[in-house]
């Protein structure tokens, strides 16, 4: 509904709207749900225009330097905006926000091409650390992250709980909060296979994103069920050590039972999603919102362990829809993933929840309507 809400004096035009967003690749989980998006049945109710503004070409690449590599997509993608604001007849303008300085003084001069011309602006701001990062910056930027809010007719959330941060900041009454959703996804009953299971995490492989807790707790995992395999996907991110993934396998004599596939997307994921058997993902991610893929975990009927980060508890209730354990804490882990290994009926209980739970309220479709 946010989108309609600009337009409810002349409900019967079809608004033109430039999207300018971060595309994949990268496959990260906000350029997945701008994938997601322009995909959706959302597109079909506006006449759109893209604009890819992704300035990197690969995950390790995101939280790095400014580079001229950078510096030239910011360049392409700003004269890209300017001339379909100008001779495209645009009238909304929508954008993702960054929460880093660099990322959104980029995303800032993207935006002045609407905001010289007045075009109604949509701000989809995927994270849960953008109040942190207001008060943590100088009183100049404030004023510029001011500005651009204010000029904002809406500002996009992911999750209820992620408005407050924008107290004291921008006016609530224009903050609204659309959950992500994911895939056209053909749920069904899940067929568990206990004699060799697959753990699998789907994230990149940042430290933060909390792989290296988990590659500490295969160990005990494997005393109780020696046949497990635990299935790394995921570009490396710019933290990721070689050395100690590889200290940490062969400590823990653990290589035989873990891979890394890099990463994955399309019939491939789905099919990785599909024989899974337990989903985890011991994530403890300064910015992290509402990971997308616990959504499609969920879409697949996996049992999902994870962490008390951001709005996650929200949305995967503990013995409902699987398990939450304390950050960083690898024994936890370990201990959480041999309970649902150890009771088939747990198993299947999550999993009926998690197809009902992804139905009723994660579809790509809900998420379209929703965001109309």
């Amino acid at each position: 509904m946010p989108l309609v809400l600009i337009f409810l004096n002349n409900p019967f035009c079809m608004p033109n709207v430039l999207f300018a967003a971060d595309f994949p690749p990268p496959f990260h989980g906000e350029s997945i749900m701008v994938k997601n998006t322009v995909e959706s049945d959302f597109a079909k109710e506006f006449n759109l225009s893209f604009v890819d503004t992704t300035p990197v070409k690969t995950i390790c690449e995101i939280n790095g330097k400014i580079s001229l590599a950078k510096f030239y997509y910011s360049a392409r993608a700003f004269f890209k905006i300017s001339k379909k604001i100008l001779f495209g007849g645009s009238q909304i303008f929508y954008k993702n926000l960054s929460s880093t300085t660099n990322g959104f003084i980029r995303d800032f001069i993207l935006s002045v091409p609407a905001l010289l011309t007045r075009k109604k602006i949509v701000l989809h701001i995927h994270c849960s650390n953008f109040g942190e990062f207001f008060n943590s910056r100088s009183s100049l930027l404030k004023k510029v992250i001011s500005f651009l809010l204010d000029s904002s007719q809406i500002i996009i959330v992911p999750h209820e709980s992620h408005r407050k941060q924008f107290t004291n900041i921008v006016s609530l009454k224009k903050v609204f909060s659309v959950q992500n959703g994911t895939g056209s996804f053909h749920s069904e009953k899940k067929k568990f296979n206990l004699k060799n299971p697959v753990i699998l995490f789907l994230s990149n492989l940042f430290e933060e994103k909390g792989y290296l807790v988990l590659l500490e707790a295969i160990s005990a995992v494997l005393k109780k069920f020696p046949s497990a395999s635990f299935v790394f996907a995921g570009a490396k991110g710019d933290d990721f050590n070689p050395v100690l993934v590889k200290q940490i396998i062969d400590s823990n004599k653990i290589r035989g039972n873990v891979s890394f596939l890099g990463t994955i997307s399309g019939k491939r994921k789905e099919e990785l999603l599909r024989k899974a058997d337990v989903f985890v993902l011991p994530t403890f991610y300064r910015r992290e919102a509402m990971p997308v893929t616990i959504l499609e975990a969920m879409a697949f009927g996996l049992p999902i362990v994870s962490t008390d980060t951001s709005a996650i508890p929200l949305i995967v209730q503990h013995k409902k829809n699987g398990l939450i354990v304390s950050r960083k804490d690898s024994f936890k882990l370990a201990s959480a993933i041999i309970s649902l290994l150890s009771s088939p009926a747990l198993l299947e209980k999550i999993s009926k929840n998690n197809i009902t739970k992804y139905k009723s309220n994660y579809t790509a479709k809900l998420f379209s309507v929703i965001l109309k």
